[in-house]
Order: C-alpha cells, then sequence, then structure tokens
C-alpha cells in the first residue's frame, strides 16, 4: 500500500511519460523497485471503493454528470483528435474531445 501512496504521489507531481526512470528519478525508489511492483496485482475496484467510502454516506443519493466538450486542434500528430459532431453548426468538425465526469448527490441538488 505504501507504494501504491508514492506511486500515485508521483503520477499527479510527473510530467511526460510515467516509465520506471522518469518515477524513480522523482521518488526513493530505484527504477528496479517500480519494476517488481508492477508485477503484483491491484485492486483497484476495492481502492476506489475505499476512497469514496467517506462521500457515500447512506442516505445519498449519487449520479454520475458527464460534460463533453471541445476544443479546437490544428495538426495531424495530436492523439484523439477526430470527427465529432457539433450541434451549434449541424455537422461533424474535426476537434479533439474533453470529457468531464463528476459524482452528484441528487437529494441535495436544488429542484
Amino acid at each position: 500500500m505504501k507504494f501504491m501512496l508514492v506511486f500515485f504521489e508521483m503520477l499527479m507531481c510527473l510530467r511526460g511519460r510515467a516509465t520506471h526512470r522518469n518515477l524513480s528519478s522523482y521518488s526513493d525508489l530505484s527504477e528496479k523497485a517500480y519494476s517488481r511492483w508492477y508485477r503484483q496485482a491491484f485492486d483497484f475496484v476495492e481502492f476506489n471503493l475505499l476512497s469514496l467510502a467517506p462521500l457515500l454516506a447512506k442516505n445519498s443519493v449519487w449520479v454520475a454528470a458527464v460534460d463533453g466538450s471541445f476544443s479546437e486542434k490544428a495538426g495531424n500528430e495530436i492523439y484523439g483528435v477526430g470527427m465529432f459532431y457539433k450541434g451549434k453548426h449541424s455537422k461533424a468538425e474535426r476537434r479533439l474531445e474533453i470529457l468531464t465526469l463528476a459524482p452528484v448527490d441528487v437529494r441535495l441538488v436544488p429542484v
């Protein structure tokens, strides 16, 4: 579990690719340590449930709110650029999609 705390902290602070070498450059763990830990199984579902447990009170009702928006991009080398429908222009245009996912307690939302 200690490794996962260091690992998630490094992922949030690191710019660029998350390779063993990059991760070891900014933490106290070696490349070999990252390599060993990558071979072990980790229950991400259980981790997410434990992380959200304080938010998920028994008297709350949660839904996932999704908001998609688009950014204009030029060039052919940008990952994720594709044809997306834009309702304002009633046609598909070349864009980069930005998707936001947020938990919402529907009992707290004013009607």
